[in-house]
């Protein structure tokens, strides 16, 4: 539920709220094949962290991959992969697993998933500038996307034709009945149609009014949440002070934690609640990439963090 949840959310370009979802999944099924696939697939796309693609990447192949059985989701595996390695620039060797996720899919006839593994293999032969097989993997991809099309539009007749059958055949012993059950429910609609129109006038009244003031509230959140990025930019001495106004809770569920924390520490893990990435903070922090790093080592074993747990999440769900 919560990677569908998170797919919804990638169609609505909202990739950020997608990864939250995503996460939540992986605390429900942290050894799951489908949810370290996508959070990788996630770092790929978005967050062009590498390494966390990679290490997600490893656990999804323990157990789609490592069985040495034919699994239906090793495909996937294979196919993430070969993203993976076509970001490092390694054709070839991306080129190795889009054709192992082609064979996994073929031998599990999941064929919707084969356009767009011919797809990949024509933009890496691009890559490689091998015109001729790119141009023979993109008519597989027109061809296996047609042929796909074609047996959806053939199921969705078939099916229309077998509901189109059954209606008939239940009608006629109906229409009687509809008839008289017809004139009872229009003369029910027309009681419940009044009282529900002076119900629905009331509470649209009310609906406007905390229409308005939810809009109010919600320009006062964006605006203090601008405020707090433009403080963090400028290495505002005050943007500590103001980020416990506006999160209360904050600071203190972290001293719950480890009552010995600085303010500049404090500081530090509010601009990763903020969403601040390490090339950011060290910005405007004026420190090294390596020295916030570093700092976000010591954090974790502060708070007692995991280490396959991300500090932003963690951060986001005290």
């Amino acid at each position: 539920m919560y990677a569908n949840r998170a797919d919804f959310l990638y169609k609505a370009n909202k990739a950020d709220s997608a990864y939250i979802y995503l996460q939540k999944g992986k605390r429900v099924d942290s050894h799951g094949v489908l949810l370290n696939a996508l959070l990788a697939k996630h770092h790929l796309q978005y967050t062009k962290r590498k390494d966390s693609a990679l290490i997600y990447l490893q656990r999804a192949s323990e157990k789609a991959v490592n069985t040495g059985k034919v699994n239906i989701l090793s495909g996937f595996v294979f196919l993430i992969y070969g993203d993976y390695y076509f970001e490092l620039k390694d054709y070839h060797t991306a080129l190795e697993y889009y054709y192992k996720a082609l064979d996994n899919y073929n031998k599990t006839n999941r064929l919707y998933g084969i356009p767009g593994v011919y797809e990949s293999i024509g933009k890496t032969y691009r890559m490689l500038n091998e015109p001729q097989k790119e141009q023979e993997a993109m008519m597989k991809y027109t061809e296996e996307k047609t042929a796909l099309e074609n047996i959806q539009n053939e199921a969705i007749n078939i099916s229309i034709d077998h509901m189109l059958t059954d209606k008939d055949e239940e009608s006629s012993g109906l229409e009687k009945k509809l008839y008289l059950y017809g004139s009872i429910i229009t003369l029910l609609s027309a009681a419940i149609f009044i009282l529900l129109y002076r119900r629905n006038r009331a509470l649209r009244r009310r609906k406007n009014i905390f229409k308005s003031e939810a809009l109010s509230l919600k320009s006062k959140i964006n605006d203090s949440f601008d405020e707090l990025v433009s403080l963090a930019k400028k290495n505002d001495s005050t943007f500590l002070t103001r980020f416990q106004e506006i999160y209360p809770d904050f600071c203190p569920k972290l001293l719950d934690i480890n009552p010995k924390l600085g303010a500049s520490e404090l500081a530090f893990c509010a601009m990763i609640k903020l969403n601040f990435t390490s090339k950011e903070i060290a910005e405007y922090t004026f420190i090294q990439h390596k020295s916030v790093q570093q700092k976000k080592h010591r954090l974790r074993k502060k708070l007692n963090v995991p280490s396959d747990q991300e500090l932003f999440i963690f951060f986001d769900t005290l």
